[in-house]
């Protein structure tokens, strides 16, 4: 809850394109960390599958929630290229 507090210093690090990339990055850290807990003998480490969801979740909640504010952009470019609003 209290990562968003923290939004607007990393997008001014990263950019818009590289905040997006960075909660896809969040994403696949979060799925790798699901498939090490998956593997034979990771079973017993329930704190590992805790912190993988987590991860995983944040990272793609995120990243969608801010894929949908980048539409604005993406028309305004396209139409700064073809001279035409087409939505």
């Amino acid at each position: 809850i209290a990562f968003p507090v923290f939004w607007p210093k990393l997008k001014k690090i990263f950019g818009k394109k590289g905040f997006f990339h960075l909660f896809l990055a969040m994403f696949i850290v979060g799925e790798l960390l699901t498939y090490a807990w998956s593997r034979e003998g990771m079973h017993d480490a329930l704190w590992l599958a805790y912190i993988a969801t987590f991860i995983k979740q944040w990272g793609l909640t995120s990243a969608t929630g801010f894929m949908w504010a980048l539409v604005p952009e993406v028309i305004a470019y396209g139409e700064l290229k073809s001279g035409k609003r087409n939505a």
